[in-house]
């Protein structure tokens, strides 16, 4: 009884020992090698023969954006920048591809971007023709106008999309259209006028300034012109003044100097028409417009023109409109008091006595003269 026991014991222990031993034999389960490429979208592919190199297309719709490729125990991770189609899988270390792997993926088209439709275009449709027709906008980044011109009667523009944009609509092109009428010009209907309109010479700071208002009444919208000029004339002589462009609203209003007059850049009178300065004296000239102290007509003119009245400006007490006339016997223009050596500032009396000091003294002065 014993003996038996002490067999199944045995027998036991040397069953263990011999599972034991099995399963150490067992082989233990292999990790991959760093230099065994990961399969990737395409899987893990062998080549035959190892070629120098492998060109692979990804799916119908698919990019490819990066490979891996194994020659040797060398392997490489490669992207595709920017993702396409079709690769050229090449080792950059090795002249041979052993294995190699893929990915890819499905594109996405961002929708186009849309562009509001513009607003049609400002057509000037007139009485009769010659005031007819339109402004074409000015080109964009993103939109080019054209124009096939005016056939029988009707002008066509076309706003045509750059690029892969669109209209809000979808279309890549829209056209605008306009027929003209032909219809005569009613001889009753209100014709532009420049009534109200003024110009006036004003004396400024010893200077001769021309100041002006204008306003154009055109309720047919028929004047193109927006130029004001205003001509002056002797009936011999003519002189055009431009004062500017009429505003949005049709009005002009400012001043500009007398033909001939000038000021230094501080605003002193300098010049004046009908005078010159000759060797330092100011003295009487038939020229630098002296013709214009005696107007007989001016106008203002746009298209349409009014007559205005308007004459050069004449000396105040406190404002000449010429130089100081030069003294009896030259000098400079000056009206020191030779006659008593005072060399101060000129005193505006004819005669008198001034006491100084307790002495009298009879004084001469003379009256400084301002010409017009």
């Amino acid at each position: 009884m014993r003996n038996t026991r002490a067999l199944r014991v045995a027998a036991t222990m040397v069953g263990a020992l011999a599972l034991t031993l099995a399963v150490g034999a067992l082989p233990a389960q292999a990790a991959q090698p760093d230099f065994i490429c990961e399969p990737l979208d395409s899987g893990k592919i062998d080549t035959t023969g190892s070629p120098a190199t492998v060109t692979v297309t990804a799916p119908a719709g698919q990019l490819i954006d990066g490979y891996c490729v194994k020659a040797g125990t060398t392997k490489y991770f490669v992207p595709v920048v920017p993702p396409q189609a079709t690769v050229v899988i090449d080792h950059p270390d090795k002249d041979s591809v052993s294995h190699y792997s893929y990915s890819y993926f499905t594109p996405t088209t961002p929708d186009p971007e849309k562009l509001a439709i513009p607003g049609d275009p400002a057509w000037a449709d007139k009485c009769g023709t010659d005031a007819d027709g339109f402004t074409l906008p000015s080109d964009t980044d993103d939109i080019d106008w054209s124009t096939t011109g005016l056939v029988g009667g009707i002008e066509r523009l076309t706003a045509t999309v750059k690029g892969t944009k669109t209209f809000t609509d979808g279309a890549t092109t829209k056209t605008f259209e306009h027929v003209f009428t032909d219809e005569d010009c009613d001889p009753t209907t209100e014709t532009a006028t420049l009534d109200g309109s003024v110009a006036t010479g004003v004396c400024e700071a010893d200077s001769p300034w021309i100041h002006y208002n204008v306003k154009l009444t055109d309720p047919e919208g028929t004047v193109t012109n927006r130029t004001v000029s205003l001509v002056m004339t002797d009936g011999t002589n003519t002189e055009t003044i431009v004062l500017g462009d009429l505003k949005s609203d049709g009005t002009l209003e400012g001043k500009k100097l007398w033909p001939g007059a000038s000021v230094d850049a501080e605003g002193k009178a300098n010049g004046w028409p009908g005078w010159a300065l000759v060797d330092g004296k100011w003295v009487e000239t038939d020229g630098n417009f002296a013709w214009t102290r005696g107007i007989t007509e001016a106008k203002l003119v746009v298209n349409p023109e009014t007559a205005v009245t308007i004459s050069y400006p004449e000396a105040t007490p406190v404002c000449a409109t010429g130089p100081e006339a030069t003294p009896p016997g030259g000098g400079n223009g000056s009206t020191a008091l030779a006659e008593t050596g005072f060399a101060g500032t000129s005193i505006a009396i004819v005669a008198g006595i001034i006491v100084i000091a307790g002495a009298a003294f009879l004084v001469v002065a003379r009256i400084r003269r301002r010409r017009a």
